[in-house]
């Protein structure tokens, strides 16, 4: 999940409600504007990441290279 300058925090807790909801098992919230990727499991924050480093989710099987990330939101894409 991406957040735009018109999220606000009650509306994070919601959104991670609705996810619960489905059993989502793990949300990452990306904060483009702040540049951190928030990973969430259970409603609760289980990892942070900023700067440039490797987001891993062991859980997921997946990683992502923040400065990859923020390059694209940089430039538009």
């Amino acid at each position: 999940e991406c957040l735009s300058p018109s999220n606000r925090k009650g509306r994070v807790k919601d959104l991670l409600a609705d996810y619960a909801l489905i059993a989502v098992p793990e949300v990452w919230l990306i904060e483009p504007k702040e540049r951190t990727l928030r990973v969430f499991r259970d409603q609760e924050v289980a990892a942070q990441h900023s700067g440039t480093a490797l987001a891993k989710s062991p859980y997921l099987g997946v990683s992502v290279s923040l400065k990859r990330l923020w390059r694209a939101f940089d430039e538009g894409l």
